[in-house]
C-alpha cells in the first residue's frame, strides 16, 4: 500500500535534488579561476611538496597559521584528478556546495520531520547561490499591498487584525534575500563557485551539517519523546507500555556524528562552534518533549579541546601577517554581528545620522522606510519566537555560527555554514507570515448573542 507520507518526502527530495543540479549546471569553467593568486600558491605547494601526510603535521600550503589538512587534500585531490582543466577545479567546486545543499535537507528531516520545511529551507539555500538574488522585495511589497487591502476591506479601522501581518510581510524579504547580503552584495556564487580558496568553508559546511544531523538523529531515534497525555488515549496495558517502549540506543548515529565534528575542524577554524551548536539543537529537541542524554555533549568539547592542543602544537606562536591584516573591531563588528541578531537595525546608524538634517528629513523616504522595517521585524520575531522553539534555535545557532567571523573583514564564504543554518529558521518564519496572512484576510469573528437567563424552555429552578 502506497503510504502518503513516503511520497512526500520522495517528492521533496526530487525538488532538492532539481536545486543541486541548478548548481552543478552553474559551475564555473573559465580559465581565470586557476589564475587566482591564492588558488596558484596552493597548487603549486602543493606540488612542490607531494607529501599528502605532511599536511596534518604542519601549516596549510597557504602558510598563514592556519590547521586545515583535509581542505588542504580536497585541493591535491582536483590537482591530481583535473591537472591544469579550471572546469573541474569549478565543477568540484560546484559539487561541494551541492552537498551541502543535500546535507541541509537531511537536518531539516531531523530537527523539523516536515517535508516541505526541509525542502523549502534547502532550496532557499540553493537559491542563495544564484549571481543574482531573485526579485524578493517587489514580492513582498506588492504581497502587503494586497493583504493591506482585503485586511482594510475586512476590518476596516480595527488595524491591529491586518497591520501586524502587512510589517511582517514587508520584512520577509530581508530574510528570503539573505541577511548576508548587506556585507556580501554578489550572494555565494562569485565566492564559493568563483573562488576555490573558499573550497575550507564548503567542506567544513558538509561535515558540521552532518555532524548535527547525526546529533539530532540519536536523540530523535534513541530517546523516548515525552508527550503529556490527551483524554483519547487508551487505558495503559502491558502490551501497550511493551509497544510504546524506549527504541535501542542507536550509537552508530552518535559516533557518526563525533567523526563528523572531527573532519569538519580539520578543514576549518569556523567549525569550533559546533559544540555550542549542538547543545542549541539538544536544548531545541529537549523543549519538543525529547529526553535529551546531554553527558554525550561532553566528548563534543573534549574533541574541541584535543583540537585546540594539536593546533597549538603544529602551528607557529602569534598571529601570522595575513591574520592581522584581516582582524576587524569596534562599530564594524557590531553591525555585523547585527545582521543575524536584528537585521533591519544594521541601517540605524544611517538613520541616526540623516536625523541632522533636522526636519528636512521628514521628505525623505529612507526616514520612514527604516521605522517600517524595524517594526515588521520586532512583529514578525515576536510571533516567531513565541510560537515555535525551533525557531528560536536555528536563529540562535546561525548568530554563533558567525559570531566569530564578524572579527574579520567580510568576506562571503564566512557566512556560507551560518546561513545554511539560518535556511531554517527563514522557513520558518515563512509560515508564521503565512498564518498572521490568513488570519488578517479572514472575516472577523462574529459575536455570539446574549444567552436569556433562564433559556426559553429550561425547567423552572427552585430558589431558597
Amino acid at each position: 500500500m502506497h503510504n502518503p507520507r513516503v511520497g512526500r518526502w520522495v517528492g521533496a527530495f526530487v525538488l532538492v535534488l532539481l536545486a543541486c543540479f541548478g548548481i552543478v549546471a552553474s559551475h564555473v569553467r573559465s580559465p581565470l579561476l586557476l589564475q587566482d593568486p591564492d588558488t596558484r600558491v596552493m597548487l603549486d605547494k602543493l606540488a612542490e611538496r607531494n607529501d599528502d601526510w605532511s599536511w596534518f603535521r604542519t601549516d596549510w600550503p597557504l602558510e598563514n597559521h592556519f590547521y586545515r589538512p583535509l581542505a588542504a587534500l580536497s585541493f591535491q585531490l582536483d590537482r591530481l584528478s583535473f591537472k591544469e582543466d579550471a572546469a573541474g577545479f569549478g565543477l568540484s567546486a560546484s559539487l561541494y556546495c551541492a552537498v551541502c545543499v543535500l546535507a541541509l535537507f537531511w537536518l531539516g528531516r531531523e530537527v523539523t520531520d516536515n517535508p516541505a520545511c526541509a525542502a523549502g529551507a534547502a532550496i532557499l539555500f540553493a537559491l542563495w547561490h544564484r549571481g543574482e538574488p531573485l526579485a524578493w522585495d517587489l514580492a513582498a511589497t506588492i504581497a502587503a499591498v494586497v493583504l493591506a487591502g482585503i485586511g482594510f476591506l475586512r476590518h476596516r479601522a480595527r488595524f491591529r487584525n491586518y497591520l501586524p501581518a502587512v510589517l511582517a510581510v514587508s520584512f520577509l524579504a530581508i530574510e528570503l534575500n539573505g541577511v548576508f547580503l548587506k556585507e556580501s552584495p554578489d550572494g555565494f556564487f562569485s565566492r564559493m563557485l568563483a573562488w576555490l580558496p573558499s573550497r575550507t568553508a564548503s567542506t567544513m559546511t558538509v561535515f558540521a551539517l552532518c555532524a548535527l544531523a547525526s546529533y539530532a538523529r540519536f536523540e530523535r531515534l534513541g530517546s523516548k519523546r515525552e508527550v503529556p497525555p490527551s483524554a483519547t488515549d487508551l487505558p495503559a496495558t502491558r502490551k501497550s507500555a511493551e509497544a510504546t517502549a524506549q527504541p535501542p540506543v542507536p550509537w552508530i548515529w552518535l559516533i557518526a556524528s563525533y567523526i563528523f565534528v572531527v573532519l569538519a575542524l580539520g578543514c576549518y577554524e569556523q567549525a569550533a562552534m559546533l559544540p555550542m551548536i549542538l547543545l542549541i539543537v539538544g536544548a531545541a529537541m529537549h523543549a519538543m518533549g525529547y529526553r535529551v542524554r546531554w553527558h554525550w555533549h561532553m566528548p563534543f568539547w573534549l574533541i574541541l579541546a584535543g583540537y585546540v592542543t594539536l593546533r597549538s602544537a603544529v602551528l607557529p606562536m602569534g598571529l601570522s601577517e595575513y591574520q592581522q591584516q584581516q582582524s576587524r573591531s569596534g562599530l564594524t563588528v557590531v553591525l555585523s554581528i547585527l545582521q543575524y541578531v536584528f537585521p533591519s537595525l544594521t541601517g540605524a546608524t544611517f538613520w541616526w545620522a540623516a536625523l541632522s538634517l533636522g526636519l528636512a528629513v521628514l521628505l525623505t523616504g529612507f526616514f520612514y522606510s527604516f521605522l517600517w522595517r524595524v517594526a515588521g521585524n520586532a512583529v514578525l520575531y515576536y510571533e516567531a519566537f513565541r510560537r515555535s522553539n525551533l525557531c528560536i534555535a536555528m536563529w540562535m545557532a546561525s548568530l554563533f555560527a558567525f559570531a566569530p567571523m564578524a572579527f574579520l573583514k567580510p568576506f562571503a564564504h564566512y557566512h556560507f555554514w551560518p546561513m545554511a543554518l539560518r535556511s531554517l529558521f527563514v522557513v520558518a518564519l515563512v509560515g508564521v507570515v503565512w498564518e498572521l496572512a490568513v488570519s488578517a484576510a479572514s472575516p472577523p469573528g462574529l459575536q455570539a448573542p446574549a444567552r436569556p437567563s433562564p433559556a426559553p424552555g429550561s425547567l423552572p429552578h427552585l430558589s431558597g
